[in-house]
């Protein structure tokens, strides 16, 4: 499951929930097949090896042989799968419920829909959302090194970057108002990396970084990236959960298209 921000201190749960809900379609796409078996599995123990036994609706008995035990195997898998898919569905039914009955202005949204003028008068129990990421926005960094000044490579923000590819990045996180930091610095236990894009997530607030490899057929350059993701995951950021990586090499360049496909996978757009 994946954390809110450390510094924000209110719990979304409808964050949480949508989460788990993606997580769960997600499974139960896999599932979709499942059904329950005709034939019920018994297992015994004897003489230290399993014996395996199928009985059918009218309680007939059949032992698997030990050159069946694919059968046994796949009937097995079966009743896993269909009560999997039976739990999944009943886990979304209490979450559709819970939200459907969740009230209109919750605690955590309350403050951000009062008046300006009532919002003077009041001290929230907590920042709101809106101001932790216009907060996190506006936080100063200081990037790895400068870029050329004639390098023709700036984004519709007004940055200056270093390829065509990370401007397309960049470019579409901010159609979708993604807010992002390029090469704002990440201390990494004993070692400070410079993430190409750094990913605030605005419906969980959570941070994502974004690595894209753009010369993977040069060794020197594709040995520096190994090194700087074993040091993402020396520090418990693994690829697929806030770790993102796109990728190209002179013969398969990145492409808008993939770029969605990634947005629209990690982000609420």
């Amino acid at each position: 499951m994946k954390k809110a921000n450390d510094n924000y201190k209110i719990v979304c749960i409808l964050s949480l929930l949508k989460e788990r809900e993606d997580y769960l379609n997600n499974a139960l796409k896999l599932l979709n097949n499942a059904k329950e078996p005709i034939s019920n599995l018994k297992i015994n123990k004897r003489n230290n090896r399993f014996v395996y036994l199928l009985y059918d609706s009218l309680g007939q008995k059949r032992y698997i042989k030990k050159e069946e035990e694919y059968i046994a195997k796949e009937n097995a898998q079966e009743t896993y799968n269909y009560k999997i898919k039976q739990l999944i569905l009943s886990e979304l039914k209490s979450i559709n419920y819970y939200k459907s009955h969740l009230p209109n202005v919750t605690a955590d949204s309350l403050y951000d829909k009062l008046s300006p003028g009532r919002k003077q008068l009041i001290t929230p129990i907590s920042e709101s959302k809106e101001e932790f990421i216009a907060k996190w926005e506006k936080a100063e960094y200081e990037q790895k090194y400068s870029i050329n000044v004639g390098a023709d490579y700036i984004t519709e923000k007004g940055e200056r970057v270093r390829s065509k590819s990370e401007i397309l990045i960049a470019n579409m996180l901010y159609k979708y108002n993604i807010p992002y930091h390029y090469e704002k610095p990440l201390k990494l236990k004993n070692r400070i990396i410079y993430p190409d894009f750094t990913i605030l997530d605005t419906f969980s607030l959570k941070e994502y970084y974004w690595e894209h490899l753009g010369m993977l057929d040069d060794p020197e350059y594709a040995t520096k990236t190994v090194v700087k993701l074993n040091s993402y995951e020396e520090a418990g950021i693994f690829t697929g959960e806030s770790l993102i990586l796109s990728r190209e090499c002179k013969d398969a360049p990145l492409s808008t298209t993939q770029i969605k496909r990634i947005i629209k996978h990690y982000f609420s757009v």
